[in-house]
């Protein structure tokens, strides 16, 4: 599942974080791996009971379908986070392709940016003289009239 989550958090548009559990056999005796497949858990028939479950096996929608489910999402997911100890939830816990992206609304507001963005721009000339023109940004930080 997580080769999956990862490469969903890759394909997707915009912002994925993914929060990885991986015990830690140095400094935590508590929650290690036996501990999360519930080894000291077990049913009459004496199976392990997981603690983990994944969200999209019980019913959970992380999906925002239309701009009106937003905050009813976002506030879903952060309940489903705050899950812990007997039943720790897995997946996806919000994703909204309806945002547009940071690369969107740059785009948006100057459209030429990605063509010619400023790290690529020529900053001299072979003689090393600047071919900025900065007389209007120091313009506008001056605070006394000439």
């Amino acid at each position: 599942m997580l080769k999956d989550t990862i490469k969903k958090a890759m394909a997707h548009r915009g912002l994925a974080l993914v929060e990885i559990l991986q015990p830690c056999p140095v400094y935590n005796n508590i929650n290690t791996k036996e501990w999360y497949a519930g080894e000291d858990r077990r049913d009459a028939q004496g199976k392990a009971q997981s603690r983990l479950y994944k969200l999209q096996d019980s019913g959970f929608d992380p999906v925002v379908h239309d701009e009106n489910e937003v905050f009813k999402k976002k506030l879903a997911g952060i309940e489903k986070a705050y899950e812990w100890d007997d039943r720790i939830p897995i997946g996806v816990f919000y994703q909204n392709s309806l945002e547009p992206t940071f690369e969107d609304r740059f785009r948006d507001r100057i459209p030429f940016y990605l063509e010619n963005p400023p790290a690529k721009q020529l900053l001299k000339n072979t003689e090393g003289t600047s071919t900025v023109n900065l007389d209007e940004f120091v313009a506008d930080l001056k605070t006394t009239p000439e």
